[in-house]
């Protein structure tokens, strides 16, 4: 685009209109940029949520076994039974609940798959420990350890693993959030940078077309004024330009143009002025002559008239 064609106010108008342009692409890409870390960062808190949870349900269900372990080795001491019997169970209720929440809060596939595998193992770990309980009611302390040692501690603790893996996992995913903001934020550094140099470079370089493109024509009518001005009229002032600067010099060139026809009628004002007056001097010379000559033949007449004069008087007398 020949910014020569366009007029001041146009390229003005361009380049402001460019600078406010990638103001407004900075401004969307920052908003952009701040809505995805917005929504990372959520991410990131509900995932910190999930691993609280799984902590918090971790805990309820070691110190579940823990009072498990104790009923089991106290066989034959009711008192035990019915210190942690209710206790057990007010904290298998949170452990359900939490249980309930995680599975409706955790989304991903492998998630699911950790949270189905943790209710199966809980699962087989409460059968075992309702039977456990079975046995220690009925005063079987050998089968009661027995059974404590041989399936019911590692079913526990295959039941703690698979809690632990759920853990990993949304721990896993809170780190990965947490990259990703970050990640985002040196992107958005990146993006607003480049934009930035972008608006610097556009501005500059706008700044300096705008310049250049008025302030050569203004050199050129300052130079064709002073031409003018120093009586030299041989010089062709015209523009191709279609801006206000342009009309200027075309308008200098007419100016220029009528100067010349001007002096050109003086000159041949100048000239016809010349040739007369040397006409009139030449008919104020011939008109000398001729006063000259007659003042001649006047004086010629004169003495002639004299002649005829004695003439007569001499007949008369005669």
């Amino acid at each position: 685009m020949n910014l020569n064609n366009l007029k001041i106010g146009q390229r003005l108008a361009l380049g402001f209109g460019a600078l406010l342009a990638l103001t407004a692409l900075m401004f969307a890409a920052a908003f952009m940029q701040l809505i995805s870390n917005a929504q990372s960062s959520k991410a990131a808190e509900e995932y910190d949520r999930h691993a609280a949870l799984v902590a918090q349900w971790t805990a309820h269900t070691e110190l579940n076994i823990t009072r498990t372990l104790a009923i089991a080795k106290a066989t034959g001491l009711p008192q035990v039974e019915a210190h942690f019997g209710p206790l057990m169970k007010e904290t298998s209720a949170k452990i359900s609940e939490i249980q309930k929440e995680l599975e409706s809060a955790v989304t991903s596939e492998k998630g699911k798959a950790l949270m189905a595998e943790v209710g199966e193992k809980r699962k087989v770990y409460l059968d075992l420990r309702k039977e456990l309980m079975a046995l220690v009611k009925n005063a079987d302390p050998l089968a009661a350890e027995s059974l404590l040692n041989a399936k019911v501690l590692p079913a526990a603790q295959s039941y703690l693993g698979a809690m632990n893996d759920v853990l990993k996992h949304e721990n896993e995913l809170a780190a990965k959030q947490a990259q990703e903001v970050a990640d985002g934020l040196a992107r958005g550094k990146l993006v607003l940078g480049g934009l930035l140099l972008a608006a610097l470079a556009c501005g500059s370089l706008m700044a300096w077309a705008i310049a250049r493109s008025v302030a050569a024509p203004v050199k050129d009518a300052v130079r064709a004024a002073e031409t003018i001005a120093s009586g030299d009229l041989t010089q062709r002032i015209d523009s191709a330009r279609r801006d206000e600067l342009g009309d200027l010099l075309r308008s200098v060139g007419r100016m220029q143009d009528s100067l010349r026809t001007l002096v050109g009628q003086v000159r041949s004002s100048t000239d016809n002025i010349g040739t007369a007056s040397a006409e009139i001097a030449s008919g104020n010379q011939d008109l000398s002559a001729r006063t000259e000559q007659t003042a001649s033949n006047l004086q010629q007449t004169a003495s002639s008239m004299e002649q005829l004069t004695g003439t007569v008087k001499q007949s008369a007398d005669s």
